[in-house]
């Protein structure tokens, strides 16, 4: 699956809560060039990301889901688990767990 730059399109319409995740390691994945397997559990920081590759990260989940994901979401989430689940809370598929 490959996440489109299309702008004049939120891509992340077409993606449901299983896949996601998928789209979120995709963009992890396109960002970092990581030459490891990245999964739900890889972390982006230890995959090599930091605070400008991760402003990076929080512009493309912008584009292709159309919700504002934040950098401290990606600081606090680490891994793309975590990433793309604050995704979901911001697509409203899934409520705050820490009451937010």
């Amino acid at each position: 699956m490959t996440v489109s730059n299309n702008s004049e399109r939120r891509d992340g319409d077409r993606f449901d809560n299983g896949s996601v995740e998928t789209a979120v390691r995709e963009i992890v994945q396109e960002i970092l060039t990581a030459e490891e397997p990245v999964t739900a559990t890889s972390d982006f920081f230890e995959l090599g990301g930091n605070s400008i590759l991760g402003a990076r990260l929080v512009a493309r989940l912008r584009q292709v889901f159309g919700v504002r994901v934040t950098i401290r979401d990606v600081f606090r989430a680490r891994t793309v688990g975590g990433i793309a689940s604050a995704v979901e809370e911001r697509r409203g598929r899934r409520p705050s767990v820490a009451g937010r």
